[in-house]
């Protein structure tokens, strides 16, 4: 009750005052002079915005409006608010999980023919916005993969080595239940991570097919029930099952169980590389750390990780005026050249490859990303699945995975929970558009 409420309050702020919030304040309607992004939390960091759009507004003697449009999780409703209290919107910067409810709105424009610079890019992350051949988002940012992370510690402190196989991970809790260290922390209460556990399950039990499968269920040429879905569904009932997590994982947020991880009160932690420099801060420098692949859990698979190569992604507002479009077009093109995209990472201090071809990694580069992250994690990486799964099948597998794992239902009758909305959603006319 207390989510309607507020979605209400805010929706009645912008009828009555065309305010938007952003960033702890409010953000006044875009002026004619003007070009406005809609831009989700952390996309560009308040204090890079000014230095990498000031050289624009000088050329054009336009001025760049950012509007901090939240997190993921609240991105799409804060737009829809926004949109729906005439605020002009010229550019989403968005994840690239909203592009495809996005295009099927009819939110944004097509690229393809408007953008002449594509070759700015490696094909990867243009791919990502990329729907019946035809693209409809400039992509920007870094490339992100996933991985467990290693409390080097701790695995020094029991003599053990990095868990490759589900067995290896039966033998490190054995050892480390003795002194009430869990292998993994994790923050199952904040259940939009739980996917990323699926993601790299089904990988495995698909046969390193996952995208395929996907793809083929969503246009209903296979089932969520399929043995696949359930043997990867299974696995993490099976983790659950098997004492892997602290306690009371599920009823703990992201933030505390990462500080079990840092405390050394878990050996692993299984997270993106996002997460990386934040665990740099927190103490765990120099080879107190280090990142590997997801262990093999189905016989015969090899390890795929999940990631996306780049985000977010600039999309072009349909709303738009065609002169406002044409200036976005021209920030768009501005913001993502080799030249300001090296810009925004130097200072920023990213040590991660970028979506632009031309981007240089520092010589201080971290040695995880070295050492781990470009030879192997990153060409092992599959993008996220839920960046095509419609968002009642996003919210199906949160709650699902979260049940499973505290051992409250079976993985056949959890994919069969997540059939009858996929069914639901056809019936409702849904229907995959690649």
């Amino acid at each position: 009750m207390k989510k309607i409420v507020v979605f209400f309050v805010l929706l009645a702020l912008v009828f009555t005052t065309g305010l938007v919030f952003a960033g702890g304040g409010a953000q006044r309607r875009g002026a004619a002079n003007e070009v406005v992004i809609f831009m989700t939390e952390g996309s560009i960091r308040d204090d890079i915005q000014p230095v990498l759009f000031r050289d624009f507004e000088q050329s054009t003697g336009y001025r760049v409006n950012v509007i901090n449009g939240g997190a993921d999780s609240v991105y799409r409703q804060n737009l829809a608010v926004a949109l729906s209290g005439g605020q002009p919107v010229d550019i989403l910067m968005c994840n690239g999980q909203a592009v495809r409810p996005f295009l099927m709105r009819g939110l944004i424009e097509d690229l393809t023919d408007r953008v002449t610079y594509w070759d700015r890019f490696i094909p990867s992350a243009i791919e990502l916005a990329t729907f019946g051949g035809r693209r409809y988002g400039v992509p920007y940012g870094h490339v992100t993969t996933s991985g467990i992370y290693t409390n080097n510690d701790v695995l020094r402190r029991y003599n053990l080595s990095l868990p490759r196989t589900y067995d290896d991970l039966l033998a490190m809790r054995d050892v480390l239940a003795r002194d009430n260290i869990s292998v993994f922390a994790f923050g199952g209460g904040s259940k939009y991570m739980w996917p990323m556990w699926f993601f790299c399950t089904f990988a495995q039990t698909s046969g390193n097919r996952s995208m395929e499968r996907t793809e083929a269920t969503l246009r209903g040429q296979a089932r969520w029930t399929d043995r696949d879905y359930v043997e990867a569904m299974e696995i993490l009932g099976r983790m659950g099952r098997d004492g892997f997590f602290q306690p009371g994982f599920n009823g703990t947020e992201s933030d505390p169980a990462k500080s079990v991880f840092l405390t050394g009160n878990a050996a692993l932690f299984f997270g993106g590389t996002w997460e990386l420099q934040p665990f740099r801060d927190s103490g765990m420098a120099g080879d107190r750390m280090s990142m590997a692949g997801f262990p093999i859990v189905a016989p015969g698979a090899r390890s795929e990780q999940t990631g996306a190569a780049g985000s977010p992604t600039l999309c072009l507002h349909s709303g738009a005026s065609a002169d406002r479009q044409r200036i976005a077009l021209e920030l768009i093109d501005f913001i993502s050249s080799d030249a300001k995209v090296q810009q925004h990472r130097d200072i920023a201090g990213t040590s991660f490859p970028d979506v632009n071809r031309g981007y240089r990694l520092p010589a201080d580069t971290d040695p995880i990303v070295t050492n781990a992250v470009v030879p192997t994690l990153g060409p092992s990486t599959v993008t996220f699945l839920d960046w095509i799964w419609p968002a009642e099948i996003v919210a199906a597998f949160q709650d699902q995975i979260q049940i499973i794992t505290s051992g409250r239902t079976t993985a056949v009758e959890a994919m069969a929970a997540i059939q009858r909305v996929y069914d639901d959603l056809v019936r409702d006319g849904y229907r995959f558009d690649d």
